[in-house]
């Protein structure tokens, strides 16, 4: 009798498994592949683009590849909406020459500075990859 309960015992463990092992269906692990893929990097990126220069302030919305810097995105404003931008590329980057004629003024200290939702960038625009809802502000000011 002991034998015949162990036997059985085995059998139901058994099939417990099989079971448990035949429920993932080949359909479970395309929705599982599927999310996967649904968690990946957006293709595009939708961002906000201000310029002020000290007398005019406007802004852009723009959707933009993922990836693209800071200053593409400023000149893609440019492009867009027929602002001339002018850049100087050095070793560690470009720097903003002008915006619509208002250019760098030495004499006052006056630059293109950015910022990156209302903080001070840390980097130059050249190498900040902009982020899904990130508003940019170009602003002609004083840089001391």
């Amino acid at each position: 009798m002991k034998n015949v309960l162990r036997i059985l015992f085995v059998l139901l463990a058994a099939f417990a498994i099989i079971f448990i092992v035949s429920a993932r269906s080949p359909h479970d692990a395309s929705i599982a592949e599927s999310n996967n893929t649904n968690q990946q990097a957006p293709q595009t990126v939708g961002v906000t683009t201000t310029i002020n220069n000290g007398s005019a302030e406007a802004s852009y919305n723009q959707t933009v590849a993922s990836g693209s810097s800071a200053l593409e995105v400023l000149l893609l404003v440019g492009e867009e909406q027929g602002i001339d931008i002018s850049t100087t590329e050095y070793d560690f980057g470009s720097i903003v020459d002008s915006i619509s004629g208002v250019g760098v003024d030495t004499t006052d200290n006056k630059y293109w500075i950015y910022y990156i939702n209302g903080e001070t960038a840390t980097e130059g625009a050249s190498s900040y990859l902009v982020q899904d809802s990130d508003t940019i502000l170009w602003n002609y000011e004083d840089a001391m």
